[in-house]
C-alpha cells in the first residue's frame, strides 16, 4: 500500500465541507515479488545456518575440553603420587647411617629427579587450569570441577561413503555458499525483471455539499511505472557476475571440505589406533611395574639406574594412555563438525 490522502476542505461554491479519502496498492511486476522472497529466504537460511553452527561449535569444545581436562586431572594426582613416593625413597636413603660413594650418587639423583617432577607437576597444573579457564567459559561454575568422562575403549570406524554423502547435505559451510548462489540467482532475476513495469491500483472516495444531502463518489485508477529512462542496463550483468561467482565458491566449497574430510579421517584413524596402542588397563601395568621397581630398589636388588628407567618407561605409558583419549576427543570433533553432528557424550566403541 503507497499510501493515501484525506482533505477537508470548504469551498465557496458549497455550503458543506469536501471530504476525500484513496487508498493505493503496489502490485509488481509477476516473478519480481517470488524472487524478492526467495532472496530474503535464503539470507535468512545463511543466517540460521551460521547460528546453528555456533551453537554446535560450542557444544563440541566444551566436550573436547571435559575429556582434556580429566586427562590432566589424572596426569596432576599421578605425578603427585610420583613425587611424594620419591619423597619416600629420599627419606629411605638419608636415613642410612653410613652411605658408600654410590648411595650418595643415588641420594643427589633422588634429589634431580624430584626437582624435575615439581617442574614437571607445576606444567601439568597450569595445563590443567588454562583448561578448566576455557571450560568455565562455556558451562559458567563458580570453581573448578573434575568432568566425569567415560574413556573410549574401541572405536568405531567411520565408513567414508556414507561420511561424505552426510556432509554434503549438513555441512554448515557448504550449506551456507549454497544459500549465497541461492540468493544470488534470486537477485539476478530480480535485475532482468526490473525492466517490466509495476501495476499501481487506487481507490478513491469523495463527497461534495452539505452534510445532509451532499454527493458521493468512488473513484478506481490504474497507473504502470515505466523505467522509461533507467532499464537496469547496468545492473544485469553485475548480477550475473554475482551469480557465476557464486557457482564458483560454491564449486570450490566442496573441493575445501572434500579435502578437509580426507584430513580429518586420517587424523580420527591415528588417533583411534592410538587408543588401541594404549588403552585404559596399560595405566594399571605401568603402575604395577613402578611399585615392584621401587620395592626391588629399597631392597638393593635394583640399581638405581634400572630403577629411573623403569620408572620412566611407567611414566611415560601412564602420560600416553591418558593424553590419547584427550587426542582421540579433538580427531573425533574435528570430524563430525564436517558433518554437522554433535559431540557424543558417551563413547561409541565399534
Amino acid at each position: 500500500m503507497d499510501g493515501g490522502r484525506v482533505a477537508n476542505d470548504s469551498l465557496s461554491q458549497f455550503e458543506g465541507p469536501i471530504y476525500e479519502a484513496a487508498l493505493y496498492q503496489t502490485v509488481p511486476f509477476p516473478g519480481k515479488r517470488g524472487a524478492k522472497q526467495d532472496a530474503a529466504t535464503a539470507q535468512l537460511q545463511a543466517a540460521e545456518s551460521g547460528l546453528a553452527e555456533r551453537a554446535l561449535r560450542t557444544q563440541h569444545e566444551a566436550v573436547v575440553l571435559a575429556y582434556r581436562l580429566a586427562a590432566l586431572s589424572h596426569l596432576v594426582k599421578h605425578i603427585e603420587e610420583r613425587k611424594s613416593r620419591f619423597a619416600l625413597v629420599r627419606t629411605y636413603l638419608r636415613s642410612r647411617a653410613f652411605a658408600s660413594p654410590v648411595q650418595e650418587v643415588e641420594k643427589d639423583l633422588i634429589e634431580l629427579r624430584l626437582r624435575s617432577l615439581e617442574e614437571h607437576l607445576a606444567q601439568r597444573e597450569s595445563d590443567y587450569q588454562s583448561a578448566w579457564l576455557e571450560l568455565n567459559r562455556l558451562i559458567q561454575q563458580p570453581g573448578p570441577v573434575d568432568p566425569q568422562v567415560s574413556w573410549w575403549k574401541s572405536p568405531k570406524v567411520f565408513s567414508s561413503d556414507s561420511t561424505r554423502a552426510l556432509a554434503e547435505e549438513k555441512n554448515p559451510e557448504l550449506q551456507r555458499a549454497r544459500f549465497a548462489l541461492t540468493r544470488a540467482q534470486a537477485e539476478q532475476r530480480q535485475g532482468r525483471l526490473s525492466i517490466w513495469p509495476d501495476f499501481n491500483l487506487g481507490f478513491g472516495y469523495r463527497r461534495e455539499g452539505p452534510q445532509s444531502n451532499g454527493t458521493s463518489f468512488y473513484t478506481g485508477s490504474l497507473s504502470l511505472s515505466l523505467p522509461i529512462w533507467d532499464r537496469g542496463q547496468h545492473i544485469g550483468p553485475a548480477l550475473d557476475q554475482a551469480a557465476e561467482a557464486q557457482k564458483w565458491k560454491l564449486e570450490h566449497q566442496r573441493r575445501v571440505l572434500a579435502s578437509a574430510l580426507g584430513r580429518a579421517a586420517v587424523h580420527l584413524e591415528k588417533s583411534r589406533k592410538a587408543i588401541l596402542l594404549f588403552p585404559m588397563d596399560r595405566a594399571a601395568v605401568a603402575r604395577s611395574a613402578f611399585d615392584r621397581a621401587e620395592t626391588e630398589f629399597r631392597r638393593g636388588r635394583l640399581p638405581i639406574t634400572a630403577f629411573f628407567e623403569i620408572e620412566s618407561q611407567s611414566h611415560e605409558m601412564l602420560d600416553r594412555v591418558f593424553e590419547v583419549q584427550a587426542e582421540y576427543a579433538e580427531a573425533l570433533s574435528e570430524y563430525l563438525l564436517l558433518t554437522a553432528d554433535k559431540m557424543p557424550l558417551e563413547p561409541q566403541d565399534g
